[in-house]
């Protein structure tokens, strides 16, 4: 019965007369929103970039350039980079010795090892010193574009409610298959077997960046516990939602998931 309603109701809305004035109206509607979610959406990811690298190039960088030296604060990655040129230098130093016994020459003298380590050494704190610096000019350009990213949101609230009823348009309305496909991939690659690998790289990746010392229980803990939490958030996101608005997408994903 409700399928053979459905089909009048759609008969009687095309013999409306006032249906080509509602469909062009619709297509308006969502070709507004579709502009201005791609436009807040450009705008929170080149506002940021614009700001770090502008800020980075014509502030930072010359501000550091000119009084990191006299600012401790500012230097508060040598001490691990520090320690990092030390390690360098002491394997530089086993270097020497084995190249000597390699090529069948006599090994170096305590004095030569001394000139070699002294060079060296001055060549690994200008290193070390050029990384602090580098770091420290990440960190605030970071934090510029932090503050570029806030004032896009704060200023465009109104085009972020769009660009959520656009993304939630385009999520719900994706396929079953789609759908199922999609939420493998994320939870594969994010909570999945092989994401410690991944979550180890990223988390490198941006120690470095900073600047900090990649310490291995952070990264341990934070693989132990961040993947959960989100694994747990995206199950409560699919028996709350998903399950609601698109129960043969769930079944499509239980089938999917356990062949």
């Amino acid at each position: 019965p409700r399928s053979l309603l459905g089909v009048f109701d759609g008969v009687r809305r095309q013999l409306d007369p006032e249906a080509e004035t509602a469909v062009l109206e619709g297509f308006r509607r969502r070709r507004s929103s579709t502009l201005v979610s791609l436009r807040i959406f450009l705008l929170m990811i080149l506002v940021p970039l614009i700001v770090q690298q502008t800020s980075r190039t014509l502030l930072i960088s010359p501000l550091l350039d000119r009084y990191a030296p006299e600012i401790p604060f500012l230097n508060y990655t040598k001490p691990h980079l520090q320690e990092k040129a030390v390690n360098k230098l002491r394997i530089y130093q086993q270097e020497l010795e084995f190249e000597a016994l390699l090529e069948g020459k006599t090994p170096p003298t305590r004095e030569e090892i001394q000139t070699a380590l002294m060079a060296r050494a001055t060549q690994l704190k200008d290193e070390a010193d050029e990384e602090s610096l580098e770091a420290t000019k990440n960190v605030l350009a970071d934090l510029a574009a932090l503050v570029g990213f806030t004032l896009v949101c704060v200023v465009g609230r109104r085009d972020l409610q769009v660009l959520r009823g656009f993304l939630d348009e385009a999520v719900y309305g994706l396929s079953d298959s789609a759908k199922a496909f999609a939420i493998i991939l994320f939870t594969d690659i994010f909570v999945g077997f092989h994401s410690p690998e991944g979550w180890t790289v990223l988390l490198d990746g941006i120690a470095h960046h900073l600047g900090l010392p990649a310490e291995e229980n952070f990264i341990l803990l934070f693989i132990a516990t961040f993947p959960v939490v989100l694994a747990t958030i995206f199950k409560y996101w699919i028996f709350r939602y998903l399950n609601r608005v698109s129960p043969s997408a769930v079944a499509t994903l239980r089938g999917m998931d356990g062949g």
